[in-house]
């Protein structure tokens, strides 16, 4: 089994806490993170379509392969004004 943890922030951390964990029986992509979490947190599936990922504090691609070693972070996108 391969256990990640991801750590969430600013409108993605009020919503699903500070970090979420997950279990898959095989190495995940980013994309198929995405569709996990979207499916555990409806309500935040919006949010996390459009949110950054990083991997060991760089971003990463959808086809990036996630393991329970790697600092994983799911970053909204922010607007300034």
């Amino acid at each position: 089994m391969n256990k990640i943890t991801i750590r969430c922030f600013a409108g993605l951390g009020e919503q699903l806490g500070a970090s979420v964990e997950l279990t898959a029986e095989h190495p995940l992509t980013v994309a198929e993170l995405r569709q996990q979490l979207s499916e555990r947190y409806p309500d935040s599936r919006d949010m996390i379509a459009r949110a950054m990922v990083a991997v060991n504090q760089e971003y990463a691609t959808e086809a990036t392969r996630l393991t329970s070693e790697d600092e994983i972070a799911l970053i909204p996108l922010v607007s300034g004004g």
